[in-house]
């Protein structure tokens, strides 16, 4: 019988991936203009930064230029862990689905980082739950499926593995 656990995780971590490219929270400025974040936009506004930064030899564009790349800098500590377990629950279940087998080791590697990537989408979720401005965007959503499957389905693993198939001993006719 081949469990569905490998499979899950596998899904779990395909969709937490994808949601590196999704915004995990989106709002609207004072302004009244709708901004979204995603970690691919956190890296490519700290990478225009540092362009303007280089380009410019006036002392106070690069110093303008390194204050408008601080919040991604600040915030690139904090999200990058999460996709990068992300990352390695998706690598879990591909390597199990290739396996044929998710034993205890598959488990609580998927259960250790399924916590993780759910508690950090738990709290995305819970601190935009009451600030009307900002809320989880699509990519929240995913990474909160990505770490309900690593979490759920290590936790399973880990009770029950999948076992070894042991070849049955051939009987003569």
């Amino acid at each position: 019988m081949i469990k569905a656990s490998k499979f899950l995780v596998l899904f779990g971590g395909i969709l937490g991936v994808a949601a590196f490219f999704q915004p995990f929270l989106t709002g609207t400025t004072e302004d009244g203009q709708d901004i979204s974040m995603s970690a691919w936009s956190l890296l490519h506004e700290i990478e225009a930064a540092g362009e303007k930064q280089r380009s410019s030899p006036d002392p106070a564009t690069q110093l303008m230029a390194n204050i408008d790349a601080l919040p991604g800098i600040l915030w690139i500590p904090v999200v990058m862990p999460v996709f990068g377990a992300a990352f390695l629950i998706m690598l879990l279940g591909a390597w199990g689905v290739l396996r044929r087998r998710f034993g205890r080791l598959f488990g609580l590697g998927a259960f250790v980082l399924g916590g993780f990537v759910l508690g950090f989408a738990l709290i995305l979720m819970l601190s935009g739950a009451g600030d009307h401005e900002m809320q989880t965007g699509i990519g929240g959503k995913m990474l909160l499926v990505t770490g309900l499957c690593g979490f759920v389905c290590g936790f399973v693993t880990l009770i029950k593995p999948d076992r070894r198939r042991r070849a049955t001993p051939s009987t003569p006719d």
